[in-house]
């Protein structure tokens, strides 16, 4: 009986690409999303980039689409949280405190950990 593992044997080289590609984009993105607001633009550049590109790859034009795709991620991401406003203070034991607030007290904590 083969073993289980010599599908990763087999293809260990190309799993290796892989794996160190995603692990660039994890510790490169990392700070992007790490910080708050910030990232819906870019996350709907990549939503869209990506979703566009894979609807055109049978359309033979999945460049032109993932730039579409790309710029109208964005558009919607930077308008998409405009829309909702600002949230409602969060109400605790302690008091009520805005979203500000609230990040002020993580980034303390964090820089006090």
């Amino acid at each position: 009986m083969p073993s289980p593992f010599s599908f990763f044997r087999r293809h260990q080289h190309v799993l290796m690409v892989v794996l160190v590609i995603m692990a660039m984009f994890a510790f490169t993105l990392d700070s992007l999303f790490s910080s708050q607001g910030a990232n819906y633009p870019f996350l709907g550049m990549l939503a869209g980039a990506g979703l566009l590109a894979i609807l055109g790859y049978r359309a033979e034009k999945p460049i032109e689409f993932a730039v579409t795709g790309a710029v109208l991620g964005g558009l919607i991401g930077y308008v998409v949280p405009g829309i909702s406003g600002p949230l409602p203070p969060v109400s605790t034991t302690v008091g009520a405190f805005s979203e500000q607030e609230l990040n002020n007290l993580v980034n303390r904590r964090v820089l006090a950990n």
